[in-house]
Formats: C-alpha cells, structure tokens, sequence
C-alpha cells in the first residue's frame, strides 16, 4: 500500500520523535511548533533540540507553498544538520501545488553526501509527478553522475509502474542521449526506461542496437537486447 505524502511524514516524524531520550518529558523539552512565524520556524530548524527541529519541519510542512522557500533553503544549507535535511526532503514532496524553488532543491539534494537525503529526495520527486519531470529531464545532463542515475531512475521508475503513461519529447531526448553516458549504471537505466516506454521509444532503436552489440558491460548490453524486444512488441 502506497502512503499518502502527508501520512508518510507524519510516520517518520513520530519514528524520528520516539529516538527522543525517554527521560525528557516532550512538554517540557521545547516550545513547540504552533502559532510560530516563518522567520520563527526557520530557526528552529537550527535549534539543538531534535523535537524542535522535527516539529519546525511538520509545521512548515503544513503551511504549504508559503513555507516551501524556507525549506527548500533548509536542505542545500550545510548548517542543518543531516537528520533534519532528510525530513525536509520529504516535506518538500508532500507540499502541494509545489513550486519551482521546492523542485530545484530537490534536484540538487540528488548529490547530497547523505545517501538516505538522496534516497529521500528520489521519493519527492518521484512523488511530484509529472509537475517535477521538467527538472528531473534536465538533470539527466547533470555533471554529477549520481544525479543523472537518480533523473534517469526516477522517470524509469514511473514508467514501469505507470504513473508516466507518456514521455514528452525533451525527456525521450535526454534517455535517448543517456545511452552514451560514461557511467554504466546511467546507460543501463536510461536503456531500461526506453524499454519501459514502449513502441514511443522507436526513435532509441539505433542507440540500444549499439549499446547491445558494443557496450563494454555484459550487463548494460543485457538490458539493452531487452529494451528492444520491449519496444518491438506489438
């Protein structure tokens, strides 16, 4: 069972929140989250306290669009701490209609250091939708490979899963383009979305007829034979 964007934070919220010492009553730990300002709420994304910390992010969270700014800063800022830029990062895919600024910072925070805020911002952009797939094309021509794995992984993802029933033309472009990718892993999951997107990918079929005969990597040339049958298929 899928959960709804909402749901799935409050759930890592309170796992997150049970870390707490048991000892400190929650009451007495910190002002909590309620009737504070945007300005008042940002700083406590910085406080010490952990649960003053998670609820900030809960109560910017419900804001909606208003508060987007403040954490799509809060998670390219190296001064909050890594376990409050995971929970932003699922914040940032639960706030709806999401805007521009919440995607471009969801896209950057595909190279965090942190591999579960990477993990985390893969699950918000994948949550967006198509709203998101603008960026997510883009940045499959990203300098850093593990951000055109993770742009690539996203709209392979939704392709097999039929959340993306059509490619528009610039992201067809872009897989196509990632089948000469340096990185194995980003031609491989590039030639398996293809695959994924059907008789819509016939102009990818010079490119994975390469890749099966040429590609260096038993496995990459794997996926490629299977993309075409894939798109062969009546």
């Amino acid at each position: 069972m899928r959960l709804r964007p909402r749901l799935h934070l409050r759930l890592v919220l309170s796992a997150s929140l049970v870390l707490l010492p048991l000892a400190w009553p929650l009451a007495a730990q910190e002002p909590r989250a309620a009737n504070r300002t945007l300005a008042e709420l940002g700083r406590d994304l910085k406080d010490p306290a952990q649960g003053t910390r998670l609820r900030a992010v809960e109560a910017l969270a419900a804001l909606g669009g208003p508060a987007a700014p403040l954490l799509a800063r809060a998670l390219g800022d190296s001064h909050v701490d890594v376990h409050t830029r995971r929970i932003v990062a699922l914040a940032l895919g639960s706030i709806a209609p999401t805007t521009d600024e919440a995607i471009a910072a969801l896209i950057g925070a595909l190279a965090d250091t942190d591999t579960a805020v990477q993990d985390n911002a893969t699950w918000a952009l994948r949550t967006l939708g198509p709203r998101a797939l603008p960026a997510i094309t883009n940045a499959m021509a990203d300098r850093d490979a593990r951000v055109r794995l993770s742009a690539a992984g996203i709209v392979a993802t939704g392709l097999a899963l039929g959340r993306l029933r059509a490619l528009p033309g610039e992201t067809l472009a872009a897989l196509i383009g990632a089948l000469a990718d340096q990185d194995p892993d980003v031609r491989a999951t590039a030639a398996r979305a293809l695959g994924d997107a059907g008789a819509a990918a016939q102009p990818a079929i010079a490119g994975l007829q390469k890749m099966a005969t040429n590609d260096p990597l038993d496995y990459v040339r794997s996926v490629a034979v299977h993309a075409l049958a894939k798109i062969a298929r009546p």
